[in-house]
């Protein structure tokens, strides 16, 4: 029986690889428990996209670090309720059913964030990515 030679991962030449992902990511978020006095419709989604750096390990290539930049959106849409933004009512988000009374036909709450993600990645053979 022959025994195959161990690779030493710390002398593989990642030159040629590229180092740099852009992430596109499509989601589909309800709020759960939410309390009946929220009316929702529609189809609440998400999109988040980034650029991301990684980082090999110097000892062990099969490993890396990966740090980016980004931004998500969420999006929730509301049926004869009343959002208040702006903190008349209180200095927090509320939110009123107005279902018998004069009310606005479409209401859409949509909050964007900055990310900066981390990721450790392994990779079992980081000479042929996929």
């Amino acid at each position: 029986m022959i025994k195959k030679a161990k690779k030493d991962w710390s002398k593989v030449n990642l030159a040629n690889i590229s180092k740099d992902h852009f992430l596109i990511q499509l989601g589909y978020g309800p709020w759960t428990q939410k309390p009946d006095s929220i009316n929702t419709k529609g189809i609440p989604f998400s999109f988040n996209f980034y650029l991301m750096m990684a980082f090999p390990f110097p000892g062990n290539k099969r490993y890396s670090v990966a740090i980016g930049a980004g931004v998500g959106t969420d999006d929730q849409y509301f049926d004869k309720t009343y959002v208040d933004v702006s903190g008349q009512n209180s200095r927090k988000l509320t939110f009123t059913d107005v279902s018998d009374t004069t009310h606005f036909k479409k209401t859409k709450l949509k909050t964007t964030y900055l990310d900066a993600p981390v990721e450790l990645r392994f990779s079992s053979n980081p000479e042929r990515p996929l």
